[in-house]
């Protein structure tokens, strides 16, 4: 599995993947992740303040954005676990992070750069010119779908066939000479 997340789908992935470890049954599923690309994923969160004062229609908070404050427990702990873990569970990692304010927030980013980065040895960063809602939405010669691709091609390890499948897990158990 290659995750192409956005936002706070960066954050669930993630744990995800550590409330999976907990559970046996969950194991072979989570060596099957190979890589996650985070678009615009708030690591550390969000500064809700200047955000709910620049945008009317965020006035009702959720529990979910209420987690998503700027530095909460939540978050660094998530983060925290996630820097540990990545290496061992050998999971790639890309992060790409809009530019640009919405509309409506009036020069506020969503997701800043410091925020979208969740600081993993080796993983820089990539800035793009895109505002949180369109960072999702690259079109085909676009910076974040070609980096994608790029990506998706070089981590993403090849599947067996069926048939070496098929010769290495369905092979007659060894027949015995009886006489």
């Amino acid at each position: 599995f290659i995750f192409v997340t956005h936002s706070m789908g960066g954050l669930v992935v993630k744990e995800a993947i550590r409330t999976a470890q907990n559970f046996p049954q969950y194991q072979t599923i989570i060596k099957q992740v190979q890589g996650i690309v985070f678009l615009s994923a708030p690591h550390t969160g969000i500064h809700l303040d200047n955000l709910i004062q620049n945008i009317g229609f965020l006035t009702k908070l959720t529990v979910n954005v209420e987690e998503l404050k700027r530095h909460s427990s939540q978050l660094r702990d998530l983060n925290e676990w996630y820097q540990q873990n990545v290496e061992k569970l050998g999971i790639k990692t890309e992060v790409f992070y809009e530019t640009r304010p919405i509309e409506k927030a009036k020069k506020v980013l969503v997701v800043d750069e410091d925020s979208a980065n969740p600081r993993i040895k080796d993983v820089k960063p990539v800035a793009i010119r895109a505002d949180h809602n369109s960072i999702a939405k690259p079109r085909k010669n676009d910076l974040v779908y070609l980096s994608v691709k790029k990506f998706v091609k070089k981590n993403l390890v090849a599947l067996p066939t069926r048939q070496e499948l098929e010769s290495t897990y369905l092979r007659p158990p060894h027949s015995q000479n009886i006489m």
